[in-house]
């Protein structure tokens, strides 16, 4: 998310470790209501309206304290990455910035159908190394051992268990993140469901959806 950030930290700085991860819940999804309600015609305009009219009851509510930049920027990474997550139409805005950049994710609505056999599915794990590109950076992943490994630019990493629940259907289940945004968007846990659609080049296709969150289309590819 560009614009959120940004706006954000224009307006106020927060103590980053005194609220839950209830309360920034509840804070993302108020500004999320706010910003499907909105009648103003940009997005831009539709994010300002949002955070100015939920913003300053959330600072009175808990109390929040203004403090230095610092603190300021992580509860900002934490917030973008729970809005993200709770509010599909962002996120959907979001990407839909990306989806000019060749193999970028894409936010669809419903599920194409799946074209390939279990075999098929199943040659994904003769590779253990691929990567992605997330619409920001190639993300290196890593899948042995029933283990999911992402390996990011800055040298973080994202760890999740992989189970295959059907011929070309597969679970990851959260384990730990260090990653600046990413360890703040999931939780200990928490499920993410894939369908393998096709694949050609090295290249799978495949559709992921989080158990309550929107659908997204991306390609996973072979090193080489």
């Amino acid at each position: 998310m560009k614009i959120l950030p940004i706006a954000l930290a224009a307006i106020f700085s927060l103590e980053a470790y005194s609220q839950t991860d209830a309360q920034v819940d509840s804070l993302s999804l108020a500004v999320c209501a706010t910003f499907n309600a909105s009648t103003a015609t940009t997005h831009e305009d539709k994010i300002d309206e949002a955070l100015l009219q939920n913003l300053e009851p959330f600072l009175l509510k808990f109390s929040v304290l203004l403090l230095d930049e610092d603190k300021s920027a992580e509860f900002n990474k934490r917030f973008e990455a729970r809005m993200n997550k709770n509010c599909p139409s962002i996120f959907q805005h979001e990407l839909s910035d990306t989806e000019k950049l060749n193999g970028a994710p894409e936010y669809i609505e419903k599920i194409s159908t799946q074209n390939l056999n279990k075999k098929s599915c199943r040659n994904l794990l003769k590779n253990s190394d691929f990567y992605y590109f997330d619409g920001i950076e190639n993300i290196d992943v890593s899948i042995k051992n029933n283990t999911y490994l992402e390996k990011f630019a800055d040298g973080s990493y994202s760890k999740l268990a992989f189970e295959w629940t059907g011929d070309c259907t597969f679970d990851l289940i959260f384990i730990e993140s260090n990653h600046p945004k990413r360890k703040y968007y999931s939780k200990k846990g928490e499920i993410y469901h894939y369908t393998i659609y096709d694949n050609y080049e090295g290249t799978y296709k495949i559709w992921s959806q989080a158990s309550d969150g929107p659908i997204v289309s991306l390609k996973l590819n072979v090193k080489q």
